[in-house]
């Protein structure tokens, strides 16, 4: 067989493995992307073990500028909360992260961007 009809073969063959990826990727894989219970590295933490009937309130992404409403609410009804706070959003409005801080609840950390963190490093994510 010539040069040619070798790599021509070696293209369709690039072309079909593509194509299985893909529809693999669109099947299986999507479900791994969209995974909101699904990661590599860390602990995902759902649920806590306790005899209490309890209800966790998470805020994600932010702070918003509608951080001192939210706090202002929370505070009048004496609740707790845990904010997940985007290191984006924390470095346009920090004053609301203080204040978030200041008031006694928690933060967690929704990423710098709020991009996928499946398949990304602990470094990474640390960072």
């Amino acid at each position: 067989m010539c040069l040619y009809g070798r790599m021509h073969r070696k293209g369709w063959i690039g072309v079909a493995l593509g194509l299985v990826i893909v529809v693999l990727l669109a099947v299986g894989g999507y479900q791994l992307i969209s995974s909101r219970t699904y990661q590599l590295a860390g602990d995902l933490v759902d649920r806590v073990d306790t005899e209490e009937k309890v209800v966790a309130l998470t805020l994600d992404d932010g702070p918003s500028d509608r951080a001192p409403e939210v706090l202002r609410v929370l505070s009048e009804l004496d609740v707790p909360a845990t904010f997940y706070l985007n290191g984006r959003d924390v470095d346009a409005r920090p004053e609301h992260a203080r204040a978030i801080l200041a008031a006694g609840h928690e933060l967690g950390n929704h990423t710098y961007n709020h991009r996928r963190l499946v398949f990304v490093t602990p470094g990474t994510v640390r960072e």
